[in-house]
């Protein structure tokens, strides 16, 4: 890839729907990161290409979020830097993939030209050790960040996580093929009983699928009740709200342990 990731920059994420009227914004969004200098990009959804082309155009560099190599490697032939290779352990959007992470980086190994994270439930540096073993550049996580001290979410809400283990979310909207991991609360099961009832379309579930209905009822308030919460079960492994420096500390601390390991293991197996 190129040098310019060595440079300490952040990056913006463009989501495509398949439903076109729902990409209309995203145009506008790319114009504003650009015109700010932003040249590092997460693209995820449907058929990226388009998109890629203009931010090559631009200089920028673009990572795919793929829930399939399927999808994964017809990013890569659309000019994807880098693919992040998602389990259906992810919080949020893991498609409608079936697969856990830990199969997926297996199958994907040596299929790619450019780098691959994989991402999806994970949380511990155990698992990040595993991930380098089978050959990927390095992992995705979300989840376990939603304690930092530096997410703009309540405290209220951040507290309730700590309280989350391994079965504190679950898989809905499957039935309109998007399929979204979120926390169990009151809106998850509402909208689990609007699906078994049969729905077909984005309108039978209203306001409670909609963004701004988990930002202000859980994000602004605290009501970890109301709202689509993105989560995966990586949460398992939050212990403190803390910055998210001492995660990424703790993290780096277990992957060198779990690392320095793997000589050992060889060693012994071969005697």
């Amino acid at each position: 890839m190129p040098n310019s990731l060595a440079v300490d920059a952040f990056g913006v994420n463009l989501t495509l729907s398949s439903r076109p009227e729902a990409n209309h914004a995203v145009t506008r969004w790319l114009e504003i990161a650009l015109s700010h200098g932003v040249r590092f990009f997460e693209t995820a959804g449907y058929a990226p290409t388009n998109v890629i082309e203009t931010l090559h155009a631009a200089g920028a560099v673009v990572l795919h979020k793929a829930p399939s190599i399927r999808h994964a490697l017809s990013a890569e032939r659309a000019g994807a830097d880098a693919i992040a290779l998602i389990g259906m352990e992810e919080g949020g959007h893991p498609g409608t993939n079936e697969l856990p992470t830990v199969l997926m980086g297996a199958l994907a190994t040596e299929q790619f030209n450019v780098p691959v994270v994989l991402g999806g439930g994970i949380g511990h540096g155990r698992q990040i050790a595993a991930v380098l073993a089978q050959g990927m550049e390095g992992v995705m996580i979300g989840s376990r960040f939603l304690v930092c001290e530096e997410i703009n979410a309540h405290r209220r809400y951040k507290e309730h996580l700590l309280d989350c283990d391994e079965h504190s979310t679950v898989r809905l909207l499957h039935t309109l093929g998007n399929t979204w991991r979120v926390l169990r609360n009151e809106t998850a099961r509402q909208i689990d009983e609007i699906e078994r009832a049969g729905a077909t379309d984005h309108a039978a579930f209203g306001d409670l699928i909609s963004g701004r209905h988990a930002r202000d009822h859980c994000y602004e308030k605290g009501d970890w009740q109301r709202g689509m919460l993105s989560l995966g079960p990586s949460i398992a492994f939050a212990r403190r709200i803390e910055p998210m420096r001492q995660i990424v500390a703790q993290l780096m601390t277990e992957t060198r342990t779990a690392l320095g390991r793997l000589p050992t293991l060889y060693e012994s197996k071969a005697a």
